[in-house]
């Protein structure tokens, strides 16, 4: 995986729009050290740019907002899902990159997909091959861009704006234990901050101090997919009983040392459980 990941704004003048819009205007660019995911034909000037010509106060607003889902919630058939992974739904009048985000909590992929008309104006981007980052990466550069652009606005003399709001809630939640893990669960249900109905959510909540939070995260990822509500803990108890088999935890096998030379965030999924599972066998001697 890229071992950076840049999202950057240069100054450029604007003489229209509200003062938070002119003030964070420039050259917005989504980079790696590979590749630059914005990069386009600009017909104003006749020639390539590594990125358009855009307002980054909106792309600030738009990341803060979804940052939840953004940071968690793994790529869906689910209605709404693009308004809040796909960075053309941000509006404002702007060609925006056709560049969509999601992860599994652990990988963060950016999907750059060219125009797709190829005559497109203003701007036509080119799109590129698939990034993918480790999730932290991708957390620590969306924290440092919206930094930078809180900053501009203040450099700027723009007072408070929504965006102050949002960055300073998004910091509280992120802060607060409880609050982090139902946020966490919101996004997986494919739902916004403060979206989801109280008694589902303090359902799934309860059950996972029984069965484990994660588990109960794989279920609310799982349900999101499928426009179902979450399977109880009591379901799945009844489901158990009709098509399990008695076992005991105490004979559960555990994979030694190997597990943490194994664990890597650059591994997709698929060939970290390979890897396990092989190590697993070796350990026991299954051949």
């Amino acid at each position: 995986m890229s071992p950076s990941l840049d999202l950057t704004v240069s100054p450029e003048r604007l003489d229209e729009g509200t003062p938070e819009e002119r003030a964070a205007f420039g050259l917005f660019v989504v980079r790696t050290p590979a590749q630059s995911l914005t990069e386009g034909f600009d017909h104003y000037i006749n020639s390539c740019r590594s990125g358009p010509l855009v307002s980054g106060y909106h792309v600030a607003e738009w990341l803060a907002w979804n940052w939840w889902r953004l940071r968690h919630e793994p790529r869906s058939n689910a209605e709404g899902w693009s308004f809040a992974h796909g960075m053309t739904s941000i509006g404002e009048g702007y060609v925006w990159p056709n560049l969509t985000i999601y992860s599994d909590g652990v990988r963060t992929v950016l999907l750059s997909r060219p125009s797709s008309d190829p005559k497109a104006k203003p701007y036509r981007y080119f799109g590129a091959p698939p990034t993918v980052v480790s999730s932290t990466l991708f957390e620590s550069a969306v924290d440092t861009f919206l930094s930078r652009i809180i900053g501009r606005l203040r450099e700027q003399g723009v007072g408070e704006t929504n965006l102050d709001r949002l960055w300073s809630d998004l910091l509280i939640e992120r802060s607060d234990p409880h609050l982090a893990i139902r946020r966490k669960l919101e996004a997986l249900l494919g739902l916004d901050p403060g979206e989801a109905e109280e008694g589902a959510l303090a359902g799934v909540l309860a059950d996972g101090k029984d069965l484990g939070q994660a588990a109960m995260e794989e279920m609310a990822a799982e349900s999101a997919q499928a426009n179902q509500a979450v399977m109880s803990g009591e379901a799945l108890a009844d489901l158990a009983k009709t098509h399990g088999f008695e076992a005991s935890v105490k004979d559960s096998v555990r994979l030694g040392a190997s597990w943490g030379r194994l664990a890597d965030a650059a591994k997709p999924a698929w060939r970290l459980g390979a890897e396990m599972a092989k190590a697993l066998r070796d350990q026991e001697g299954l051949g």
